[in-house]
């Protein structure tokens, strides 16, 4: 039975978000629904069995017409192209494999294509999630790409697009070819859904050459006054590793590890749980059970986490600096070494030439000393005729290879240590 929920996740791999594809805002929300039924634990894609009214409906397509444009929608999809790139690979595919109509039961049976799966099952890294009610109620196409590529960056709170990216991700290569149309019809309307629809907002700044835009930034804010409602427990949550963890180690209840889970999000309680280990072991805690639940049920976690995220923070802040200053007494160390490895590789060059060719050495560093300093002292010049002399032999053992260039001596030596 298909949950029609709009509390459930989307989960995509950033590969996707980054794709250069075309979709209509329909086509967005049939993937965006069909990825949110998608379980974190499955293996293979299903065959989703979904009542075709009831889908209109929770797409927000008119009763009359849903059969007509879930039909046209999906067909078209049958032919819509996606590209998922990585640093060897290009893929390309449709998005759906099949779309089944059984007319008379009115049902439809939708299939995403295989080729799918590593980009929307068992996502462990590099991935986005968003709850799909962030999206849904949203009108444009437009807004719902612009809202998923802004997610991805979150956290940063910024992102610069080139303008020819920028087109190409949304599909808009050929419709806008003048960047005050795709000001107007794109990002300002996006920005007002986003504002009011959304638990996200941004403002953007435009970058300038000569008197052509050719780039756009995004500063990425979070919309205070969005209501975001906690993702819906599904039964199959039952069986998670949070779940069981909150009922045999922490002893809570099915309903206090339901609240737990509906209401305090994911990467905060890895935080609160280690917190919570870490307390118990050292004796601070007595009851467990009645202390977990008022931990989490009266927001006292939060406070924990911030002060722990400080002292994480503050303790990278000092591993970088303790880094970069040992980066700088290395790069001193190099500099030195190297000198010193080039003075004895000179010497030993030097000794090993014949009487002739240290005398045309000598003879052409001189040279250069009195051509280019005339006016000089003898003594002086003297002196530059045989740092010359050291130069010349220099740039002999440089053009016969048999001096390792100082960048590729720091390269070794930085490696050595382990210090980018």
């Amino acid at each position: 039975m298909i949950n029609f929920n709009e509390n459930k996740l989307i989960v995509k791999s950033n590969n996707i978000i980054e794709a250069k594809y075309k979709l209509n805002v329909i086509e967005q929300k049939i993937i965006l629904f069909l990825v949110s039924l998608i379980k974190k634990d499955e293996e293979i894609f299903k065959l989703w069995k979904i009542n075709i009214s009831e889908l209109g409906n929770f797409l927000g397509i008119d009763k009359k017409n849903a059969y007509r444009e879930l039909k046209k929608a999906t067909y078209s999809m049958l032919d819509r192209k996606l590209r998922l790139k990585s640093k060897n690979r290009e893929l390309q595919l449709n998005w759906l494999a099949s779309a089944d109509y059984f007319d008379s039961e009115g049902f439809v049976e939708l299939e995403i294509s295989e080729k799918l799966k590593p980009f929307l099952l068992q996502l462990k890294k590099n991935f986005t999630k968003y709850n799909l009610k962030d999206v849904i109620s949203l009108k444009s196409a437009y807004s719902i790409r612009i809202y998923e590529l802004l997610k991805q960056y979150e956290k940063i709170g910024e992102r610069y697009f080139k303008l020819k990216d920028f087109k190409e991700k949304l599909g808009i290569n050929n419709k806008y070819k003048k960047y005050a149309d795709i000001k107007r019809r794109v990002i300002l309307p996006a920005q007002e859904e986003l504002k009011t629809k959304t638990d996200l907002s941004f403002d953007f700044k435009e970058k300038k050459e000569v008197r052509k835009i050719i780039g756009i930034t995004f500063f990425i804010k979070k919309n205070i006054n969005y209501k975001h409602e906690a993702i819906i427990l599904e039964k199959n949550d039952y069986n998670s590793e949070f779940f069981k963890k909150l009922q045999e180690y922490f002893k809570q209840s099915d309903e206090q590890a339901e609240w737990i889970l509906k209401n305090i999000k994911e990467d905060d309680l890895k935080i609160a749980f280690d917190i919570l280990e870490d307390r118990y072991k050292k004796g601070k805690i007595k009851n467990l059970g009645a202390y977990t639940w008022g931990y989490f049920k009266k927001g006292q976690y939060k406070s924990d986490i911030e002060t722990q995220q400080k002292e994480i923070e503050l303790k990278e802040k000092k591993a970088k600096q303790k880094k970069e200053e040992l980066k700088k007494q290395l790069e001193k160390d190099i500099q030195r070494n190297y000198q010193i490895h080039i003075n004895q590789c000179v010497d030993n060059f030097e000794e090993n030439l014949s009487k002739k060719e240290k005398k045309l050495f000598k003879e052409n560093a001189e040279k250069q000393a009195d051509d280019k300093y005339p006016n000089t002292d003898i003594r002086l010049r003297a002196s530059f005729a045989k740092l010359g002399y050291r130069i010349l032999i220099n740039k002999e053992m440089e053009k016969q290879n048999l001096i390792i260039p100082f960048e590729d001596w720091r390269k070794k030596e930085m490696k050595k240590y382990n210090i980018s």
